[in-house]
């Protein structure tokens, strides 16, 4: 498996979150080494895997608040909600929106299939976020995206993952991540292994 880590910012006006990008890496692999390859923060659901890119926005100075409650609108109507999280680092504060996606490989599923899977979630964050009080903060949707191959295609697993990653190269992101520790490759439930983690983020062209 060539897919340990790595990160890559497309868009000029998120090129200050490089260190908070290899930061989330290592909180993702100090997670797993610190448990073996019983657990990873990454299997259970958004909320949780929201909460190690926060972990990380500490770990590179920032700041970082989950689930607060704001005034949200659309078009003309406003209502009281929930953020997923504002944080601010290096001088320049966010708004995001976050969505977590389960998908399972097999060979069958094409890079497009990966990019169109992909997508969708994206965009759900992306919109979400239009919503949200940016108090002149950057909106950001992020996505999760965690990889699953059934047991009996484990010994096509790296082909899997290469068009896994074609696939991903493949949507329209300004910001992404993935960490894939050695330990996970173990990592195993329900017949299945869970083997790492990619983050895809795209920001707004405009703000409210």
């Amino acid at each position: 498996m060539k897919y340990a880590y790595g990160a890559e910012i497309k868009n000029k006006r998120l090129s200050s979150l490089e260190e908070l990008l290899k930061e989330w890496t290592v909180v993702i692999e100090d997670f797993c080494n610190h448990l073996g390859d019983d657990d990873a923060p990454y299997w259970y659901n958004e909320r949780t895997t929201l909460g190690t890119f926060a972990g990380a926005i500490w770990r590179a100075k920032g700041l970082a608040l989950e689930e607060y409650g704001d005034t949200k609108k659309y078009r003309k109507q406003r209502w009281e909600g929930r953020v997923d999280l504002y944080f601010s680092l290096n001088e320049e504060h966010y708004v995001v929106e976050a969505k977590q996606k389960w998908l399972f490989l097999n060979v069958n599923k094409t890079s497009k299939n990966i990019k169109d899977e992909a997508d969708r979630p994206l965009q759900q964050a992306i919109g979400d976020v239009k919503s949200d009080a940016l108090h002149g903060g950057c909106p950001l949707g992020i996505l999760f995206i965690v990889p699953i191959i059934r047991k009996d295609q484990l010994n096509r697993a790296d082909g899997l993952l290469q068009t896994f990653f074609e696939g991903i190269g493949m949507v329209d992101y300004d910001m992404l991540a993935w960490q894939f520790p050695d330990i996970a490759r173990n990592l195993d439930y329900n017949n299945a292994i869970y083997p790492g983690i990619v983050l895809l983020a795209k920001t707004l062209k405009t703000n409210k």
